[in-house]
């Protein structure tokens, strides 16, 4: 049984290197204060990380990061519900 409960969404990003999802975590919480609940590699894009949140109203929300040269962009989605 695996449980993904016990730690930190960073150490349970299983598959992405720790490096980059220290950045992108560090880039995302530099601009909202929503909760980082997950990340994981996009299933359209598999260059592209997505970060899931908990926004202040309580949905959920999608941000997005990708890599340009050397370094990480990161990019808010809208979710339609």
């Amino acid at each position: 049984m695996l449980l993904t409960a016990c730690g930190t969404p960073e150490s349970n990003a299983w598959g992405l290197p720790r490096n980059d999802v220290r950045e992108i975590g560090r880039l995302i919480r530099a601009q909202t204060s929503a909760a980082i609940t997950a990340y994981s590699r996009d299933k359209q894009e598999p260059a592209v990380i997505d970060v899931w949140v908990t926004e202040d109203d309580g949905y959920p929300g999608l941000w997005q990061a990708h890599r340009v040269g050397d370094h990480w962009k990161i990019e808010h989605r809208v979710i339609v519900l």
